[in-house]
């Protein structure tokens, strides 16, 4: 098949969805312009043209610095067809795995998530979609990409910011299921949330994501987790050495306690205390407040 967009022609290489309202085309420009990939939208139902539009309209005055994510809005007879970047397709559930990823490029990765659903040009009711139906795919880099490969047979023009973040929210406790310690807290912070009142806008669940830290922990978290495990190899080793080491530090500790009641006994002071005294409110035994 063969598109006149009309500024270039589009050949059709590959059908990826035969729809009852929607045809979803994989495209190559004709005229040999290098390999540029193009994901097509033809929309046979003009009742759905029509709304898709007018969300994508609604987007425009919104916002002041809007960029459509479309290439082209066109007609192929009676069709009314739109024009997408394509990319490499990557699905986030296929290719995201726990193992595959160190804790802060998988921290990265949720924040990816929620950051690209804020900055994708696509209306509020086409990003639903996309999430529900897994279009969400995963670069080799890291990177998160929302796809364009939708059946509109389920576009509902209602949906708004609190359903996509909802939406969003669960792909991200997804990702979140296999995470212990602080990943856990952070999976458990979004799913109160999300039982008690939801989440009325996708900042506010990118900035607990932000809190959910990974199971791996960092920094200091990680240093602790080093020492103890040093402690219990020394333990199993050398159990006798650590029961000694115990004793002494008591025995210094009782040591210690002893002198300082003998030291008030005697002299009705603990000099060790002075210390702690601000030598500009004590000189001797007058007191500078008086």
């Amino acid at each position: 098949m063969i598109l006149e967009t009309g500024t270039m022609r589009l050949f059709s290489i590959r059908e990826v969805l035969r729809g009852a309202v929607n045809d979803v085309l994989v495209c190559v420009r004709e005229d040999g312009a290098g390999e540029t990939y193009y994901t097509v939208w033809l929309i046979r139902e003009a009742g759905v043209a029509r709304r898709i539009l007018e969300a994508f309209w609604r987007r425009q005055r919104e916002m002041e610095e809007w960029t459509p994510p479309y290439v082209e809005c066109f007609f192929h007879g009676p069709r009314m067809c739109f024009s997408f970047p394509y990319f490499q397709e990557r699905p986030l559930r296929r290719f995201y795995r726990r193992e595959g990823y160190r804790g802060e490029e998988r921290k990265r990765i949720w924040l990816g998530l929620a950051g690209e659903c804020m900055a994708t040009g696509l209306p509020d009711s086409l990003l639903y979609l996309a999430l529900v139906q897994d279009q969400i795919h995963l670069e080799r880099s890291g990177r998160i990409r929302i796809g364009y490969m939708l059946d509109l047979a389920g576009y509902d023009a209602g949906r708004g910011e609190q359903d996509c973040t909802k939406a969003c929210a669960e792909q991200i406790l997804w990702m979140l299921e296999e995470e212990r310690g602080r990943g856990q807290i952070g999976r458990m912070l979004i799913e109160r949330k999300l039982d008690r009142r939801g989440y009325g806008h996708m900042r506010e669940l990118y900035q607990d994501v932000r809190l959910a830290g990974c199971g791996e922990g960092s920094g200091k978290f990680k240093n602790l987790k080093r020492l103890g495990k040093r402690l219990r190899h020394i333990d199993r080793k050398h159990p006798r050495r650590i029961l000694r080491i115990f004793i002494i530090c008591c025995l210094l500790l009782g040591g210690l306690a002893f002198c300082m009641v003998l030291s008030q006994i005697i002299w009705g002071e603990i000099p060790f205390l002075r210390l702690f005294h601000n030598p500009f409110e004590m000189i001797g035994t007058e007191s500078l407040l008086q």
